[in-house]
């Protein structure tokens, strides 16, 4: 066994939740060359340049032309991988593209229906599982000798070159001795119903910095994320804005922080991998099988009663027509005490 490719070409949340794998992977088999094939390049940058692997590409499903990922696939024919991992809940059709296309002779995988074509390798999606359980249940089936984390715990790869000019930026902002929350209100492209209202995001602020008389905000944007208006004047000089950084960049900021506050959306998990509590709201996901690996990890839901949660994967999600009143009617005090309780230290 020479040369192994993993391909996880869903978001940064998801690369995420592969690292456990991709950890198993590598005690399991620590000589082999490891290539990860990532959605993107912010969520390649998860693991890039990391123990986890020894090469990352990107290809993507959502905005590749046809011809672009039969080629990309194509090309893989001629560097003689032994075997693929794909990661859980991905397209069936990947399978087929990895046996038929790039010729390779065994490919793992796994899905909630029946068998995809092109897989060697393959089991039935477990959902009352996490993710990261189950990117290892498929690793197993080709590796089965490969072992578990017993906390699962999931890691981003820190850039310690950025560390001088990180510190010297949260100084100039003048963050450095303060109480810390950072937000990611946002979500990405796809995954709009995930975001964190506005009205409800400013009302959940200001109950933070009037309960943390030292307490500062750290909100965060990338490039698919609708930036907030400026918020009420009299929290101006209290709330940083961060925008449209490289994924590298935000992990190294957010290592900062002292909570993160998000909806279920990838950040999330980049806060928890370096080590910062997060309180999620949940609303649409199935939040039992992506929410933030940790102990420091807190979920909110509404207390409202809706049928309709949650509607991820189903025809409901994006064509909300309840204007996303699962995030919405979450109780800001609700959040609020969360917060106060994972800065306070108390346990769940």
């Amino acid at each position: 066994m020479r040369k192994v490719l993993v391909v996880q070409t869903w978001g940064i949340g998801d690369m995420v939740m592969t690292t456990p794998m991709l950890q198993a992977l590598r005690a399991a088999l620590p000589n082999v060359h490891v290539t990860v094939v990532a959605g993107s390049s912010a969520a390649g940058d998860v693991v890039r340049d990391s123990n986890f692997c020894d090469e990352v590409r990107s290809m993507s499903f959502r905005t590749g032309s046809i011809f672009d990922i039969l080629q990309f696939f194509f090309r893989l024919r001629f560097e003689h991988f032994d075997v693929a991992i794909v990661a859980t809940r991905l397209s069936s059709k990947i399978g087929l593209l990895l046996r038929f296309l790039s010729g390779l002779k065994m490919v793992a995988g796994d899905g909630v229906g029946s068998r995809g074509w092109g897989y060697t390798h393959w089991r039935l999606t477990n959902l009352a599982n996490h993710r990261s359980l189950e990117n290892i249940q498929i690793l197993k089936l080709l590796f089965p000798h490969a072992g578990i984390n017993e906390d699962l715990s999931a890691k981003f790869h820190l850039n310690q070159t950025l560390e001088t000019d990180i510190a010297l930026i949260w100084r100039q902002r003048e963050l450095e001795g303060h109480v810390v929350m950072g937000v990611h209100p946002g979500c990405g492209l796809y995954e709009q119903d995930k975001k964190l209202p506005e009205e409800w995001c400013w009302e959940v602020i200001s109950q933070f910095l009037i309960g943390f008389p030292n307490g500062k905000v750290a909100l965060f944007f990338g490039p698919e994320d609708r930036v907030f208006g400026p918020g009420p004047k009299d929290m101006l000089m209290r709330v940083v804005r961060f925008q449209d950084m490289p994924l590298s960049v935000v992990a190294a900021f957010i290592a900062r922080t002292n909570v993160f506050l998000c909806g279920d959306t990838g950040l999330g998990h980049v806060a928890a991998a370096v080590g910062v509590p997060v309180v999620t709201v949940a609303g649409p996901t199935r939040i039992n099988q992506t929410q933030p690996l940790g102990r420091k990890s807190r979920i909110v839901k509404t207390d409202h009663s809706l049928p309709c949660m949650p509607c991820f994967e189903t025809p409901l999600f994006l064509k909300c027509p309840l204007s996303q009143k699962c995030m919405s009617t979450v109780s800001a005090q609700k959040v609020f005490d969360a917060l106060a309780q994972t800065l306070n230290g108390a346990e769940d």
